[in-house]
């Protein structure tokens, strides 16, 4: 018989069918039905399962578990007490073996077990429900995930909330691409964008003016919290470009620190802060005005309160590039130099602040044709930006984008088209078609591509670019 085994295992034609054989003798070991539980809780996971995860789900008692993980232990992984599968090998061969495809029936029932699983733990808020429980629901992939989904996040504005902080925005950004894909409007109708972020603001209000009722005799730093994650909620509707939602956050947050009193400290460094997101929204709007008039009073209260702080580098930065916009350039430039002075002197060399000034100082130089000097600041700023925030961060993006705007205008479209294609799919992957970044990029490709004398791609580029912009 073992003569027969590796006479088998030596014939078969790939790495996939030689795990099956693996996994037939792990089968044939055990229980099929526990084996295949096992894996395919593992494989449909998002990162992996915790032992005590596994046990509760399997059913399984330590002293059944224990044999069956050694069996398992070439086709497991464990990353920090997460138990994954070991390799995208082993992951093909059990999605195949157990038919894990999205709209498989066990698929659908090991989504639901972990689904049912995931919702019951208390609070929401903690970091295993965050991770999986809306994953789960979003990979059903159907318009009952859609559903079950918004009304998550509607019903539970403390799970939403924590899911805007800076751990999970990201994650948050692909279940709102999920949500608009099921949305009966079509898709380039800005509306539907904003209807259905009205929804998530209102509940999160509501839960606000619930919390502050609660805490009513509670120290004003528990009120401020409260003024933070509101503010949580504007920056995500922010980097999403859905600017009407945000802004009715940034504006009732404002209103709540003035009733709050902002002689205190506390409350006057969050008014600083609102005042920072109303500069920034209002330049995106293009009320640069109004966006120098916020930014002035931040600065006004932060020259005050700080001294050479990464917040203060931030104000002026955010001063700078509204002055740029507007072409202010030589108020500009002693912004720009000025918020760089602080970063370099109190962050580290490769900090992602002194990246945005780089990114910043390219940007400004570019539009005062110094091209030498911007692109020496940009490839200063995608080194730092991609040590700091990996390849496929929005961030790199911008600069990219910038890089390729420079080789545009520099004659070099073969470098400006590659840049710019990068930066296109960074940007889709993150925020999905129909986000701002991603139809001025694709707008920029499509210059690039006429300057080529590639005119279908250029016209296609500029169709998708602009459906995206109506």
């Amino acid at each position: 018989e073992l003569d027969a085994r590796i006479s088998q295992c030596l014939s078969v034609s790939s790495l996939s069918d030689l795990l099956v054989l693996c996994l037939d003798r792990i089968e044939h070991d055990f229980d099929p039905q526990k084996v295949s539980l096992l894996l395919r809780l593992i494989a449909c996971s998002r990162n992996g399962l915790k032992e005590n995860e596994i046990l509760e789900l399997t059913k399984l008692s330590y002293a059944n578990y224990s044999p069956l993980y050694l069996a398992l232990k070439d086709f497991l992984i464990n990353r920090s007490g997460y138990i994954s599968l070991a390799n995208a090998f082993i992951a093909k061969a059990v999605e195949n073996r157990y038919n894990l495809s999205t709209f498989s029936d066990a698929g659908r029932r090991t989504r639901t077990q972990l689904i049912d699983h995931f919702s019951a733990i208390k609070p929401s808020t903690s970091e295993r429900v965050l991770e999986e429980l809306p994953f789960q629901i979003m990979k059903m992939g159907d318009s009952g995930a859609y559903h079950r989904l918004k009304q998550l996040f509607i019903s539970d504005a403390r799970l939403f909330v924590a899911l805007a902080s800076n751990r999970f925005v990201y994650d948050l950004y692909q279940y709102w691409r999920f949500l608009m894909s099921f949305s009966s409007v079509s898709g380039n109708d800005s509306n539907q964008s904003n209807n259905l972020a009205n929804e998530f603001v209102a509940a999160v209000l509501e839960d606000a003016h619930r919390l502050f009722i609660a805490k009513a005799n509670s120290p004003i730093e528990e009120h401020v919290a409260i003024v933070s994650d509101l503010l949580s909620v504007g920056k995500l509707f922010e980097g999403l470009a859905v600017y009407a939602p945000a802004l009715d956050l940034y504006n009732k947050s404002f209103a709540i620190t003035s009733k709050l009193g902002v002689e205190k400290p506390a409350v006057l460094m969050k008014t600083v802060e609102i005042l920072d997101n109303l500069g920034y929204l209002s330049m995106m709007t293009g009320h640069y005005p109004k966006s120098i008039e916020y930014y002035e009073k931040a600065l006004m209260h932060r020259e005050k309160l700080e001294s050479k702080t990464k917040q203060l580098a931030q104000t002026i930065n955010g001063l700078a590039i509204v002055n740029r916009k507007s072409g202010n350039y030589p108020r500009a430039e002693v912004l720009y130099k000025r918020a760089l002075a602080i970063r370099l002197e109190i962050l580290p060399p490769n900090h992602p602040d002194i990246g945005q000034s780089y990114n910043s100082l390219g940007c400004f130089f570019h539009d005062v044709n110094n091209y030498s000097e911007s692109e020496k600041n940009l490839n200063k700023a995608l080194l730092i930006r991609e040590s700091n925030l990996g390849p496929n961060h929005p961030h790199v993006a911008m600069t990219l984008s910038n890089l390729g705007a420079l080789k545009s205008d520099s004659g070099n479209y073969h470098e400006a088209e590659a840049l710019l294609s990068r930066a296109l799919d960074i940007f889709s992957s993150v925020y999905g078609p129909l986000h701002h970044d991603v139809a001025n990029v694709r707008n920029s490709l499509g210059g690039v591509l006429m300057e080529m004398g590639e005119y279908d791609r250029a016209m296609e580029m500029y169709e998708v670019s602009l459906q995206a912009k109506r």
